[in-house]
């Protein structure tokens, strides 16, 4: 996981434990997910993983993109989040339903 705001980096750790909700695991510790269900993930970035002198609360306000009177989101965030998930059974998946993109690595981020 790694966080940029407008000057560069700005937190960033991995090897994180992931919490996933809404998906099992099977006797050969593959996760199992149904269609049409579904799964979300926890992940935690401690304190410490914040550069020195960047405010974290600042920056936790930040991932979110400016909002309007009505509650519409009318811009880009001013921190950016990474996260990226490297598991074998992430390439399995791709590969059982002939995906375009091969591949152990998931990645994402909270722009729109």
């Amino acid at each position: 996981m790694e966080i940029e705001g407008p000057h560069g980096l700005v937190a960033g750790a991995h090897g994180l434990p992931v919490s996933l909700h809404g998906a099992t695991t099977g006797p050969d510790h593959r996760l199992a997910i149904r269609s049409g269900d579904e799964v979300t993930a926890d992940l935690t970035l401690p304190l410490a993983a914040v550069c020195p002198s960047i405010d974290a609360g600042q920056v936790e306000k930040g991932l979110a993109g400016p909002i309007d009177a009505h509650n519409t989101v009318i811009g880009q965030p001013p921190y950016r989040l990474f996260v990226s998930i490297s598991d074998p059974s992430i390439g399995a998946l791709r590969a059982a339903v002939h995906a375009p993109v091969a591949g152990d690595a998931l990645t994402g981020d909270n722009l729109d």
